[in-house]
């Protein structure tokens, strides 16, 4: 073997050989320098385009590029991620627009007056327009550097999530500006301005006469509430919901690359569209609750609580922009929290799903024959349960077989499958089990393979397809080992949906009794163990008197809790509970400052009937006991709506957000999702956001009903 250059070899090795080389190898040292993450997917292209273009010129080359697999696997995460990425921010998106139209449409009303008298006087609307463009564009210099520079803030921040709202000291999450898409920031800003410009463009058209008309009375119910677009999105929110809930989850709906999304961009949009239905209908019930109200007030003979039910009813319809934003909000908000708890949870239970308990493990004996090495034909030399429980901090401990099956059904035909061999008294204590595996708890399952020692357990799938009844013999082939085939005919005792360690699309499983394995054979047959430790405990630290005390080796390791440790560390977790983190917190402070706009706009075009109360008699303490209780009673109706609304979204759509990547299992990993609402933390949420309110409502009305905003109307009024 010779190692020269290629220009070394051309010129002086070539040309003194009798024939070509038979084998001729090429390296190529890439630079890596310049290697970007978000270019994977052409890189991966390229690699593959080489091999064609090489193949055209040198026939029968075989390239022995690095291993494409962790590149591939690479652009699969960076996929996955970011259609869970995009399911997520898609609703908090259309809050961000909704909330630049209701304080774009807020200002434009608090200056409508302003407006009318300017063209009133001759001012041209397109003047006015020119006016607010120009004054847009000073604040989009100013936002915009500001905005990007928060923006790597918040990614930085992003980098310390370890869950919902939960943060750890960690290396710094590296920020470019590579990830920055100006299309997409141009059109931000596109939107803001079309959100400033369109309800200023409006305003340009009515005179003051007819703006003080509108203040007079009460204002027209917005658009969707006239033409009824709630009920209209009923029937297509409803479709949409059952088209998503047919693909089982997010992840079908890209089976190549996120681009497949483009191809149903709605089914993406169907939480926002579900959650702003429902909140929609919800506010065309608001005003026929404060006409009840009001109804109950006239009963009252209370001034404060009599003119703030009053005030709820006649102009209920002027609440329903702002309220509308804090049910989404709260909604939203509910909605991510149960779906950061579900994610959580459901972490845990696919590891626990796929490992079975704490620790499983195969074990091998030490020893220094080299003759001893090979299969072993018995489990025989295996210590027992009682033994390894004597491990420290080893809790409960079982034997398990998995062994390879196979056998002959009507509908499958020949099956090739596992055969889980259990010891039906030991699993219940170890085994990891959850109440929607199967129509009885673990315990009761095992029951049933004491029917008989033949007894097996097939999945409920398996058990209709093949139109099995209870009863039934399945003859079996399990190989023990090389040795020992196991050919026998077995009784079904019972089904169940869903085993730990069961993955029914990649394998026929079947669960019978260990002990008959050992009967039929005449000796302990070869079995694994499972192991259930204490909390404080990990693998590694269990496993370690295995050789001093046993002389046996541990092999086929897999220990649930250095699992759950390691995909906690993932980069994708920290993507998607950052975004959830970032977008609730967002969610929260724009819905906030949304209804302290509206609040300051109100009281400021209300001031001077606050006025005309004063003058009649009312105290300013009255005034701002009646503004206080309406707030309050806004408030409680949109958190407890919203809350309503997010836990009944969390039911429907948590479940189908499983999209994560799983070693070893194809399709959405098992066990199913359940949807965990955490009723703790909604309930801390729900306190938390009433009091930011009542605190800063509080703080804004009694700034607006000040004494001396109360003279300077008076002076106004003369």
């Amino acid at each position: 073997m010779l190692l020269v250059r290629r220009g070394d070899y051309l010129n002086y090795i070539q040309p003194i050989l009798a024939r070509r080389s038979w084998s001729l190898s090429w390296h190529f040292i890439l630079d890596d320098s310049i290697v970007y993450p978000d270019k994977a997917a052409e890189y991966l292209e390229g690699f593959e385009r080489a091999a064609i273009i090489i193949n055209k010129y040198l026939p029968d080359a075989k390239i022995n590029a690095p291993p494409l697999d962790p590149l591939k696997n690479f652009v699969t995460r960076g996929d996955t991620l970011t259609i869970l990425l995009l399911g997520f921010n898609l609703p908090s998106f259309g809050f961000l627009i909704y909330f630049l139209v209701l304080s774009s449409g807020i200002i434009a009303q608090w200056q409508q007056r302003e407006t009318a008298t300017l063209v009133g006087r001759g001012m041209r609307p397109s003047s006015i327009q020119m006016l607010t463009f120009f004054e847009e564009l000073i604040l989009f210099a100013i936002g915009y550097p500001l905005g990007i520079g928060l923006g790597m803030v918040l990614a930085r921040v992003m980098g310390y999530t370890s869950s919902f709202l939960s943060f750890v000291s960690r290396d710094p999450l590296p920020v470019t500006m590579r990830g920055l898409n100006i299309p997409v920031t141009l059109i931000a800003l596109l939107v803001a301005l079309l959100a400033r410009m369109i309800p200023a463009g409006l305003a340009t058209r009515r005179s003051a006469v007819e703006v003080d008309r509108e203040r007079a009375r009460p204002q027209q119910a917005p658009f969707w509430f006239r033409a009824y677009l709630d009920v209209i999105m009923i029937l297509p929110t409803y479709y949409l919901y059952k088209q998503l809930s047919q693909h089982g989850s997010l992840s079908m709906l890209a089976t190549d690359s996120p681009a497949d999304l483009y191809q149903d961009p709605l089914l993406i949009l169907v939480p926002a569209i579900y959650i702003l239905t429902i909140a929609l209908l919800t506010l065309r019930v608001f005003p026929i609750f404060m006409r009840i109200l009001d109804f109950i007030a006239n009963l009252i003979p209370w001034t404060t609580p009599h003119l703030a039910l009053r005030q709820l009813s006649r102009r209920s319809h002027t609440y329903i922009s702002p309220l509308l934003l804090v049910i989404v909000s709260l909604a939203l908000g509910v909605y991510i929290i149960s779906m950061a708890a579900s994610l959580d949870q459901w972490l845990i239970d696919r590891i626990y799903y796929n490992v079975g308990t704490d620790l499983t493990f195969g074990v091998f004996p030490i020893t220094d024959d080299p003759s001893a090495s090979g299969t072993l034909v018995s489990g025989e030399w295996i210590p027992t349960p009682a033994d390894f429980m004597s491990l420290p901090g080893v809790t409960n401990a079982t034997r398990v077989g998995d062994y390879p099956m196979s056998t002959k059904l009507l509908e499958y035909g020949d099956i090739k499958g596992r055969f889980l061999a259990v010891d039906r008294l030991d699993l219940p204590r170890v085994g990891w089990f959850r109440g929607d595996f199967a129509e009885e708890p673990l315990g009761g399952l095992m029951n049933k393979l004491a029917q008989s020692s033949n007894s097996i357990l097939v999945s409920q799938e398996l058990y209709d397809k093949n139109r099995l009844v209870i009863g039934d013999e399945i003859p079996l082939r399990i190989g023990i080992n090389y040795e020992f085939p196991v050919y026998a005919t077995f009784k079904v005792a019972g089904t169940f949906e869903y085993f730990p360690t069961v993955y029914e699309d990649d394998k026929v499983t079947i669960i019978g009794n260990l002990e008959y394995l050992s009967f039929f054979i005449g000796m302990v047959v070869p079995h694994d163990i499972w192991l259930q430790f204490d909390a404080g405990m990990d693998g590694k630290t269990v496993l370690e008197p295995l050789g001093p005390k046993y002389k046996l080796e541990s092999i086929r390791v897999k220990d649930a809790k250095d699992i759950i440790r390691a995909e906690l560390a993932k980069l994708e977790r920290v993507g998607v509970f950052g975004t959830l983190t970032i977008g609730f917190v967002a969610a929260v402070v724009m819905a906030i400052m949304g209804l302290l706009i509206y609040t300051y706009a109100s009281l400021a075009e209300r001031l001077h009937r606050f006025t005309i109360l004063r003058a009649i008699g009312l105290l300013r303490q009255q005034i701002t006991a009646q503004v206080i209780t309406e707030y309050a009673f806004l408030t409680a109706f949109g958190s407890i709506a919203g809350a309503l609304i997010g836990i009944s979204a969390s039911e429907l759509f948590v479940p189908l957000f499983t999209v994560a990547e799983q070693e070893g299992v194809t399709g959405v990993p098992l066990p199913p999702l359940i949807p965990l609402v955490a009723y703790d933390k909604v309930q801390w949420l729900v306190i938390g956001f009433v009091a930011a309110i009542v605190f800063l409502e509080i703080a804004v009305i009694t700034r607006s009903l000040s004494r001396r905003a109360f003279t300077s109307l008076k002076s106004a009024f003369g």
